[in-house]
């Protein structure tokens, strides 16, 4: 072979070489990619992720089937725990590892689930690989969850587990968002772009309630004394102070404070709960505790259903699902009506007394247009009536609840008026 017919084989060959890792290179970025967009779909509700199907559970001794291992369960001492809680944020990973030798003797400790969550927590945020922070976000935030379910209601651990839930959602959002510019630069993926964006749509309708959460535990909080906020709030605890509120006795201490604070701040918890997709069955666990002897009790209960449902159907609009909405609404439209059979035009002074009413209003906005057009004008008109009844029975100081249902009476007649096509 000549000189020159040996220079063009090596520049054929070293040409084919350059190609071939091109392709290897490009072939590396796709499945990244892909890879990114799997993760980014995978949003902390259990309906999208089976990962977040937490619930009463199997064989890893998270969650007990009976209420009755609730008073058998072996617990550390406040000063061991009180200990844990300082290292768990100064030194997490050796916390970390104290706390996985105490949870061999301790299997059933709540705290030592959430301190377990804490100490991931802090041991993964501050990373600088924004994979492996949104992963170990969101192992943490499981494990936060868990910690709550299992008959671990505190101050101390809602405080924790929203701070790691909504920390994971932004950090969640970010990297979606990352992934969405990268298909962008990428060209075509026309259906993947879609689809990331409405689970960047839902991660924001979650991170929406991040301010209300805050807000509603800062006020709890401030009801109590510091010392208080790492008391349990047991199951036993929250049905006991039901019982004592039934017999009016109202001063009963039942665990964190007396039986009627105690009442009071469970539903404003729960009431944060029911927005909060991962830890539904929290909700069961405890509406199951509250009597229905009374109207007030009754009403309350359902307002924390219907805020659930409320928060699917928002992940329903999000996602255009038009038969979840109209299953959905005509759930909560159903129910806000038995609750005003309830309470039958009585005064309004409380706003558990005015959410049937403005429920309805909320449902008529929501789902306009998913409905048969007939349909769809009654539950507008019912909506309006709803809220002039509203202004007439709106009893409390500077009538707080008249503008707002004023405002709703405008936006429902703008729909009737405005849309006719909607409702022939």
């Amino acid at each position: 072979m000549s000189p020159n017919e040996s220079a063009k084989v090596k520049s054929s060959d070293s040409k084919a070489s350059r190609e071939k890792s091109t392709t290897k290179s490009s072939s590396a970025a796709d499945a990244k990619l892909l890879e990114d967009l799997r993760q980014s779909y995978e949003l902390p509700i259990p309906s999208k992720d089976d990962y977040w199907q937490l619930g009463v559970n199997d064989d890893s001794g998270k969650f007990k089937k009976s209420l009755l291992s609730i008073f058998k369960k072996k617990e550390m001492t406040d000063e061991e725990l009180n200990i844990l809680r300082k290292e768990a944020e100064s030194a997490p990973g050796r916390a970390r590892v104290k706390i996985q030798m105490l949870s061999k003797k301790y299997e059933t400790s709540s705290s030592l689930k959430m301190l377990s969550a804490i100490c991931s927590y802090h041991m993964i945020k501050s990373s600088s690989n924004r994979r492996g922070v949104v992963e170990g976000l969101k192992n943490a935030t499981r494990e936060a969850a868990i910690g709550l379910l299992d008959d671990g209601i505190s101050l101390y651990n809602c405080e924790n587990f929203f701070n790691i839930y909504f920390d994971y959602l932004t950090k969640f959002k970010r990297f979606q968002l990352t992934t969405y510019q990268s298909l962008r630069e990428k060209g075509g993926y026309q259906s993947s772009k879609k689809m990331i964006a409405t689970a960047i749509k839902m991660c924001d309708s979650l991170l929406e309630e991040k301010t209300r959460a805050f807000k509603v535990l800062s006020h709890i909080k401030g009801k109590f004394k510091s010392s208080s906020f790492t008391i349990p709030w047991t199951f036993n605890d929250i049905q006991k102070a039901g019982q004592k509120v039934e017999l009016n006795e109202f001063r009963t201490v039942c665990g964190p404070a007396e039986a009627r604070e105690v009442m009071v701040y469970t539903l404003g918890l729960a009431d944060i709960f029911a927005r909060i997709p991962i830890i539904f069955p929290l909700i069961d666990s405890v509406l199951k505790l509250i009597p229905e002897t009374t109207t007030s009790f009754c009403l309350r209960k359902s307002s924390i259903q219907t805020t659930r449902a409320f928060t699917l159907l928002t992940i329903a609009v999000r996602e255009s699902d038009f038969e979840r909405m109209k299953t959905l609404g005509k759930q909560i439209f159903k129910t806000a009506n038995d609750d005003l059979g309830k309470i039958r035009d009585q005064a309004i002074k409380q706003g558990f007394e005015a959410d049937p009413y403005f429920n309805m209003s909320r449902v008529a906005v929501l789902t306009f247009g998913v409905f048969e057009p007939k349909e769809q004008k009654v539950i507008l008109l019912t909506a309006m009536k709803a809220m002039n009844r509203v202004v007439k029975l709106d009893m409390t100081k500077n009538h707080v609840y008249t503008d707002s249902a004023l405002a709703m009476v405008k936006k429902l007649d703008g729909f009737l008026t405005e849309k006719p096509a909607c409702l022939q």
